[in-house]
């Protein structure tokens, strides 16, 4: 049986004028000429040879000279021909992998390199009469055991302008193979580069062994028995039959899909060995083996196809059949070559999802918000109601109890929408805390009915035990002459109007939260900011400030702490002292604080005061590193009042000191911690 027509498709004379043409090169090169791999390589022929190789096994593969030019190439991807090498970038990378990158292995090996467009390539020198005059290359690929980092390839995309999508798509189409096949496959490309190189003059007489059938056929031979040994390893099923569509062939991994071992399939009908279905209406596909013995043409199987092995298991696979013709052009028999794709198509619906969802919350994104607004928009669903929401606080919680935190505020309230609405509506977060839903054949009333029910379920959620709270705006469209665009930016513009209303109230709420929270954390922080407070007010009553200033100072003492919230409980209850590590972070409170009241505008003076109470008179404290009178008087006031409680009080770390040596500690750090005046205000006044 002639497995695998492995002869170049060429006239006999055509085959001889291209001989005589390689021997007067190689006679040229003996007179000093400089040869190209393109002079002593029949370039129609090997490239007939592995499209065979490539047809029946779908190995990728090409030769390319020493200046990068291909001279050979098949099975070519799209990601390679419609992307990489068409962006100037890009390409040089391809032009790098095609000749630096291979040019330390030695002849008759191979080695392997990911290329810098992220992919894998493998190669193996040409070398002749001691020049390296090319490659042959087998890439590029993914290797099956190998887990892809899309972001990196949705990255690249980017900064390149390729299509996203597109990109993406030609992704998912690169082959993937493991290691043992990969390993054949250049044992093959690894043998026919040293085959070419074989050809050096020097060594053999190219003319003689031209010229000589006997060779010709033996290499032949030998090319077609190595043909063989690698579709017998690859690592995709191949099943080979005759012409009456009976199992001739069959490797070790078909044995493994189908369930048959070679002793039991040969002989048997193909589709009984070979059982397939299709995914979704389980009706049995058509025999490709028999369709291509009809036609004499290559067919891919269908999509979703499932393979029944036979202990009854169901594999997804894909791939094709091929006939295999002889040198006289007779069809002999197919070849059917399949894999299993089903972690290729869990890929492929991991993708697809994530390109339209987002990957917090599970709703749509942005993108298939618009794909869909465009879809919508047609009279049928009309009026076609906007709405836009916004989550109140999301920062001042992200700040205040982590990111971790914010981000269940945002999954709640993506539940609470999707409980909310009905099944056709469409629910996306289009920002960081920003969701719109299309309600189709829904009029602004129905639409503020919706709105209603789904503020009850938010009502039902809390966030460390604060409810909570989105702003809503929507606005409808009725009639073709409404703009979609317009209708957007009304809708958003209610939902901002709203905000201006809802927000500061819940700001307020939070903070009093926090405070709470802060208080259950730590008992000690509690009866410390109360200390602090009634400690700046009489301190404010001896300066003769007036009742608002008293009554901000009396504030901003319960709540210069307030950043601490953000502090883990094992460093604010530590019985023991802080590390340098653990200081630093009790440092970033004066920080976290400022960001907590900012957000309020009530409170904007007493954030700038809990920003600076770590300052120092000379200059020395944190965070902005602030001298003498450039920290706000408030400031100055609580770092006294601050020092004297900690040194007065309760600390698991260290003793309690009494009123005479903390004053004296106070006295002594006049003018370099404290200010001079304000302490000797504290001391003559008896703040304490």
């Amino acid at each position: 049986m002639n497995l695998l027509n492995c002869e170049a498709d060429q006239h006999p004379t055509e085959l001889k004028t291209r001989e005589a043409d390689v021997c007067d090169k190689l006679t040229a090169d003996i007179e000093g000429e400089e040869l190209e791999l393109a002079d002593i390589i029949d370039v129609p022929a090997v490239q007939s040879l592995m499209a065979n190789f490539q047809r029946i096994t779908g190995m990728l593969g090409a030769i390319v000279d020493r200046n990068g030019r291909i001279l050979v190439g098949v099975g070519w991807q799209d990601i390679c021909t419609k992307f990489h090498r068409r962006h100037p970038e890009t390409q040089q990378n391809c032009v790098e992998s095609d000749t630096i990158l291979a040019r330390a292995t030695a002849p008759g090996t191979f080695q392997s390199y990911r290329c810098k467009n992220g992919m894998w390539d493998m190669s193996s020198p040409i070398v002749v009469s001691g020049q390296h005059l090319g490659n042959i290359y087998f890439g590029q690929f993914i290797y099956t055991d190998e887990e892809l980092d899309l972001e990196q390839f949705c990255n690249q995309a980017r900064r390149y302008g390729f299509d996203e999508a597109a990109y993406l798509a030609a992704l998912n189409r690169v082959p993937r193979y493991d290691r043992k096949t990969v390993e054949a496959v250049m044992a093959f490309y690894s043998k026919l580069g040293a085959m070419i190189s074989a050809l050096s003059f020097s060594n053999l007489n190219l003319s003689r062994i031209l010229s000589e059938s006997k060779a010709i056929e033996e290499q032949l031979y030998n090319e077609k028995e190595l043909f063989k040994t690698t579709l017998i390893s690859i690592g995709d099923g191949v099943i080979s039959t005759d012409t009456r569509g009976q199992v001739l062939i069959m490797n070790r991994v078909s044995e493994q899909l189908t369930g048959w071992s070679q002793e039991e399939a040969i002989g048997q009908p193909i589709e009984t060995v070979f059982q397939i279905i299709n995914e979704d209406t389980r009706v049995r596909c058509d025999n490709p083996v028999a369709k291509v013995l009809a036609n004499e043409q290559i067919i891919e199987l269908d999509n979703y196809t499932l393979l029944i092995s036979k202990d009854g298991s169901e594999r997804l696979i894909e791939d094709s059949a091929a006939p295999i013709i002889d040198e006289r052009g007779n069809l002999t028999g197919v070849v059917l070559v399949f894999r299993d794709c089903t972690e290729k198509k869990k890929s492929q619906d991991e993708i697809k999802y994530l390109s339209f969802h987002d990957h917090l919350t599970g709703l749509y994104n942005r993108r298939f918000y618009e794909e869909e607004l465009v879809r919508l928009d047609t009279p049928r669903n009309w009026p076609l109601t906007i709405v836009m929401g916004d989550v109140n606080g999301l920062k001042l919680i992200n700040d205040s109890f982590g990111h971790v935190t914010g981000d269940q505020l945002l999954i709640k309230t993506a539940a609470a929408l999707t409980n909310g609405c009905r099944a056709d509506d469409i629910i996306a977060r289009i920002g960081g805390d920003e969701f719109v839903m299309l309600f189709p054949k829904t009029d602004a009333f129905e639409a503020a009915q919706l709105i209603k029910r789904i503020n009850k379920i938010l009502k039902k959620e809390t966030i460390e035990g604060l409810e909570i709270s989105v702003s809503f705006g929507y606005q409808t469209k009725t009639r073709a002459a409404d703009d979609r665009e317009e209708i957007f930016k009304k809708a958003e513009d209610a939902m901002y109007h709203n905000k201006l209303y809802e927000g500061p109230s819940l700001k307020g709420r939070v903070i009093d939260n926090i405070i709470a929270v802060l208080n259950r954390k730590s008992n000690r922080e509690e009866v410390h900011s109360r200390q602090v407070s009634e400690l700046c007010q009489r301190m404010g009553e001896v300066l003769g400030l007036g009742d608002y200033q008293i009554k901000e100072l009396k504030a901003f003492g319960l709540l210069h702490d307030i950043g601490k919230i953000a502090i883990a409980d094992r460093i604010l209850n530590k019985p023991t002292k802080l590390t340098d590590v653990e200081w630093l972070e009790i440092k970033n409170h004066a920080e976290i604080g400022y960001r907590i009241l900012s957000t309020n505008n009530e409170l904007t003076e007493i954030a700038e005061y809990v920003l600076a109470h770590h300052e120092r008179w000379d200059g020395k404290g944190y965070p902005k590193g602030l001298k003498g009178q450039e920290i706000p008087l408030p400031a100055r006031i609580c770092a006294i009042a601050d020092a004297y409680d900690a040194m007065t009080s309760e600390r698991s770390y260290q003793s309690v000191l009494t009123e005479t040596v903390a004053l004296a500690e106070l006295r002594n750090n006049a003018g370099t911690q404290f200010d001079p005046e304000l302490v000797r205000l504290f001391m003559e006044g008896k703040v304490f």
